[in-house]
């Protein structure tokens, strides 16, 4: 079974004007940052964290695809 940790705790955090950075990692390897802000999500695959731009996710999608 894969090794992995999420944690953040608040009491209703208002995500208005502030970034958070998710590292993303299984087994002490990571996949990528996940961006989250106001506007939208991005993720920054490990492999393309030098070269390439986080690639967006309006809120609109990530609902989409979660519901799908």
């Amino acid at each position: 079974m894969a090794d992995h940790d999420v944690r953040f705790s608040g009491n209703w955090v208002l995500v208005a004007g502030i970034d958070f950075e998710f590292d993303v990692a299984i087994d002490g390897k990571t996949l990528g940052i996940l961006y989250v802000s106001e506007g939208n999500l991005q993720w920054r695959p490990k492999h393309g964290q030098k070269r390439s731009a986080p690639i967006p996710i309006s809120w609109k999608e990530f609902a989409e695809w979660a519901e799908s």
